[in-house]
């Protein structure tokens, strides 16, 4: 759906002149990413605000795409799954923050964090087939990764030292959420291997 508007976002530009047919690739990928990305910022703002978690439901998204732009982790093979597996993912990670007893849960919080941000660090970055990292990317992401990943590992702390539940739990679910995508991520590439 994205990708086919993009082409035709595209070929518009092109019929108008407006960019080169030898542009066509880069401007399909550009408005791509630029719709995916209004996509899934827009699922992310409506069921914060159906759940009345809007400002944790931004806290979430800005931490879990900050994480995942660098980590890397799991792709659908095909747009529609890619589509419909992160929008699934989205809700439940905002219902998750929405309904999770945090008085009563937060060291389950605080043990699932720590494993999830032990996942992220053994296995980021994470490429895949169709995007190979060279070695100068792999470190360059890696480092970038580790820093986002330390940042967030504080905020989480300093939210639960502070009874911060909007940033705490928020943080937390996106670390969580990147840690199983980057572990599925990793086992998707183990079984390619073999």
């Amino acid at each position: 759906m994205i990708s086919t508007l993009s082409k035709k976002i595209t070929n518009t530009l092109i019929n108008k002149e407006s960019i080169s047919e030898d542009d066509r690739e880069l401007y399909e990928y550009g408005f791509f990413m630029l719709l995916s990305n209004l996509y899934f910022t827009v699922v992310n703002c409506i069921c914060g605000i159906i759940f009345n978690v809007f400002f944790e439901s931004l806290i979430f998204f800005l931490s879990f795409m900050l994480l995942r732009k660098y980590a890397g982790g799991y792709h659908a093979k095909t747009e529609t799954k890619c589509q419909i597996f992160s929008t699934i993912s989205i809700i439940v990670s905002i219902l998750v923050i929405r309904y999770a007893n945090i008085d009563k849960m937060s060291v389950l919080f605080l043990v699932l964090t720590a494993i999830a941000s032990i996942l992220i660090f053994a296995f980021a970055p994470l490429d895949t087939p169709e995007k190979q990292l060279s070695k100068n990317e792999k470190k360059h992401f890696r480092t970038i990764s580790y820093i986002i990943l330390v940042i967030l590992d504080i905020l989480f702390i300093i939210a639960y030292l502070c009874n911060w539940k909007v940033a705490f739990t928020s943080v937390s679910v996106a670390i969580i959420f990147e840690s199983v995508l980057i572990s599925l991520g990793e086992i998707s590439r183990r079984k390619r291997k073999n």
